[in-house]
């Protein structure tokens, strides 16, 4: 049972481990800042009305840090790191079925596949096995989207100008209006990631890998 078993364990462990780290990290973020702001308004009662503007001013920087630019690190590289998880498992799994089966798949990197690594690895197993499941689930969509996003982070620095990128840029200004949202842009087009982000990408990840497993099983094992 190598798909359900070894290969699917070490990719759920991987995800618990982000996710335990996503949590205590935001916690120690917030403890940070929560902390960082009561000892500025403290200080700044030994200020007159007229010097607190000024004492505000001076210290914004490491406040903006700890409010906006630290939890958006965190929550990029969980995106990252849930991404290179997946994509790790899925080049696995397609080894293993060129491997443990006697299934004629073409290989991730042939030239009709144009996409993202785990896209091409879907395209290539539903050559020999339906991947109907998991393209029928919200969740594949979501992924392709977080995808795109993380594309953007890596090469763009969280940058997604609607000029460059139009129509990701607009889909995220739509989300943006949703309840469920979960990234944003700031007025200078640059990706704000929100603080369900990294338990929405983790559990799309765990949702996407199940359903491939489910699909795989049936026909390898």
């Amino acid at each position: 049972m190598i798909f359900r078993g070894f290969l699917y364990a070490l990719a759920r462990i991987q995800f618990d481990k982000l996710n335990e780290y996503s949590e205590d990290m935001e916690v120690l973020i917030k403890k940070m800042t929560d902390d960082y702001m009561q000892q500025l308004n403290d200080i700044s009662r030994k200020y007159s009305p007229e010097a607190q503007e000024q004492f505000w001013d001076n210290n914004s920087g490491r406040a903006m840090e700890l409010y906006t630019e630290y939890p958006n690190l965190l929550r990029s590289s969980i995106l990252t790191s849930s991404i290179t998880n997946l994509e790790k498992t899925f080049l696995k799994i397609h080894r293993a079925i060129t491997e443990n089966s006697n299934l004629k798949i073409t290989g991730y990197k042939n030239k009709r596949f144009k996409n993202s690594t785990i896209e091409n690895i879907i395209q290539s197993i539903d050559e020999v096995i339906p991947m109907k499941p998991l393209y029928e689930i919200s969740a594949w969509e979501d992924l392709i989207f977080y995808i795109k996003i993380r594309n953007r982070v890596i090469h763009d620095n969280g940058s997604i100008h609607p000029v460059h990128h139009k129509e990701l840029h607009y889909k995220i200004k739509d989300i943006g209006k949703s309840d469920l949202r979960t990234v944003t842009l700031n007025p200078y087009h640059e990706l704000i990631f929100l603080e369900n982000f990294s338990q929405a990408i983790i559990n799309t990840s765990i949702e996407v890998l199940n359903r491939l497993v489910e699909a795989v099983q049936q026909y390898v094992e």
